[in-house]
């Protein structure tokens, strides 16, 4: 892929190198993702134990752990 990045001068060559990664891809890799998926959800900082995962899916919360905390700026729970 760095090679055919570097060809911008020869538009045949750079397709040439875009293919050869692209067929090197589809002969080493086990899976290939089409598409990344968007998830987006409000937590207030007051909750604590909620989990968080860096890929976006939602993960089981240990419901025990989970509760509101008292500490600012979520201290009223009255709302």
């Amino acid at each position: 892929m760095a090679q055919a990045d570097g060809e911008v001068a020869n538009s045949t060559l750079r397709i040439q190198e875009d293919q050869r990664a692209e067929q090197q891809l589809v002969n080493d890799v086990a899976w290939l993702p089409i598409y990344q998926q968007t998830i987006v959800y409000v937590v207030k900082p007051c909750v604590v134990g909620w989990p968080s995962n860096p890929f976006g899916g939602v993960l089981e919360p240990d419901w025990p752990n989970v509760y509101i905390s008292t500490a600012t700026p979520c201290g009223s729970q009255s709302s």
